[in-house]
């Protein structure tokens, strides 16, 4: 009988004490749980966008962001449980883990909206490409942002650093280039490019001897039309007579200036417009100086 009474006794003990227990060990459990899961929902995030699906990608992205923000409320009475037992040192530790992947968990957002946003507009689906084109832009810079940030902390993991230097000069090119770029891909108007095919067999001082040339026209960063010619058929149009470098005259020897030899200048900016001037004036039968 005393024995059953001293049971009856501790047993409201005993299931205070484990609801205590639970209690107390609650915030480490889902604090460590949603961790986990929203480091595993960044990796599912990288090898959709890898495979090409960038719905499946952002998808994931979202629900990692998502974990790693619900661990950071559950982390709150876990660091003032860790700090009153005297290991402040581990709470510190854990902030910083999630921290790290919610800057992680932005970045590939960022990252990965900015890529199905221009998607978007190459496929014409856009209402307002030069506007989206901006918001890709911001989208990049900001993801490059938190990644560098992780990384001069020194909490970005491996693979995230190999991704990194993949894809961060491409991003930091589009970035820095974002003031210039709307213009280049033809946002305010279509544009009209000059590409040039160079001989490397036939050394010249911007490169090689021009073989052949390609008119490029692109709009809202579409290419709508790519045409390539051989630079010969140019040449020929050519009605007028423009002295070439002395180089020319004397060594290969030619008596008029050509667009197969007009980037005959180390300085690029000079040959391009010696190329567009000869192209232009052998494509319009316009003779020098009109």
């Amino acid at each position: 009988n005393d024995s059953g009474k001293s049971f009856r006794f501790l047993k409201p003990l005993i299931f205070f004490g484990t609801v205590l227990v639970f209690l107390l060990t609650l915030p480490f459990i889902t604090t460590l749980a949603y961790s986990v899961l929203g480091y595993r929902e960044i990796g599912s995030a990288s090898s959709q966008a890898e495979k090409g699906d960038l719905e499946k990608s952002l998808k994931h992205a979202n629900n990692s962001k998502t974990f790693f923000e619900i661990a950071e409320k559950t982390s709150i009475p876990l660091i003032a449980e860790l700090k009153i037992v005297g290991f402040e040192k581990s709470g510190e530790e854990t902030r910083s883990k999630i921290n790290t992947g919610k800057d992680l968990s932005n970045a590939a957002l960022y990252l990965i909206q900015g890529v199905k946003t221009l998607s978007e507009i190459y496929s014409g689906k856009g209402t307002d490409p030069k506007e989206d084109f901006q918001k890709v832009s911001l989208s990049f810079k900001t993801s490059l942002n938190l990644l560098q940030k992780t990384k001069a902390q020194g909490n970005l993991p491996k693979d995230f650093e190999k991704r990194l230097e993949n894809i961060g000069p491409f991003i930091d090119l589009f970035s820095n280039s974002s003031d210039i770029l709307p213009g280049i891909l033809g946002f305010d108007e279509e544009m009209n490019y000059l590409v040039l095919f160079q001989d490397n067999t036939r050394i010249r001082p911007g490169g090689g001897s021009i073989s052949s040339y390609g008119l490029l026209k692109i709009k809202d960063a579409k290419v709508l039309d790519f045409s390539i010619y051989d630079v010969g058929k140019s040449d020929a149009k050519l009605r007028t007579h423009i002295d070439p470098p002395f180089a020319i005259r004397r060594y290969l020897p030619s008596v008029n200036f050509y667009l197969k030899d007009s980037n005959f200048d180390p300085d690029f900016v000079n040959s391009a417009i010696s190329a567009a001037t000869l192209y232009s004036l052998s494509e319009k039968n316009l003779p020098a100086g009109r």
